[in-house]
């Protein structure tokens, strides 16, 4: 029973964990003179796509989108955009919004952030069923007794998560910050 406990445990933490960054390596210093920077990699990521009023002209029209003013926000669908001027709308009549008081746009993911949340129960689920189906041997109901526990609190987990996720949309990705 306790290797199927360490089984659901470890592929809980598995699945849950966040992505880790590599390494970074020191920068190499010569006998004499400053740092020397290495070049970046082939693939190096593009820059934060904050600052560049481009990137919201590129929005495909009906885009959902956070607009963060310095007076007022609003979530909306994308209507137009030009060069010093976004418009949007939504419930009601369509907010116009000068792109000076413009602090931040984001993109909404709400399909994303509600599988995200439901990770910690989906991970308990797997576990929960591991347990389950192992054939460890022992015989007696607290043999079965914790896995179960483990994949109805997933579900439990999960069926909180994903609301949570839907109504907060925390992975909405900024596609522009003024400067």
């Amino acid at each position: 029973m306790m290797h199927t406990v360490l089984i659901g445990m470890a592929l809980a933490a598995a699945v849950a964990a966040p992505a880790q960054q590599p390494a970074t390596q020191p920068t190499p210093r010569p006998a004499s003179g400053p740092a020397v920077q290495p070049a970046p990699p082939a693939t190096a990521p593009m820059p934060p796509a904050g600052s560049d009023w481009r990137y919201v002209q590129a929005l495909p029209v009906g885009t959902s989108v956070y607009v963060n003013a310095k007076t007022r926000h609003k979530a909306c669908k994308l209507r137009s955009v030009d060069a010093d001027s976004f418009t949007c709308f939504g419930v009601g009549k369509d907010a116009v919004f000068q792109r000076a008081e413009i602090k931040t746009i984001k993109i909404a993911h709400r399909v994303r952030s509600t599988l995200v949340a439901t990770v910690p129960g989906d991970a308990m689920i797997v576990g929960g069923a591991v347990g389950l189906a192992a054939d460890h041997g022992c015989a007696g109901i607290a043999c079965n007794l914790l896995p179960g526990a483990v994949l109805l609190g997933g579900v439990a987990v999960a069926a909180i998560g994903a609301p949570i996720g839907a109504l907060t949309d925390f992975t909405r990705s900024t596609v522009y910050r003024a400067p």
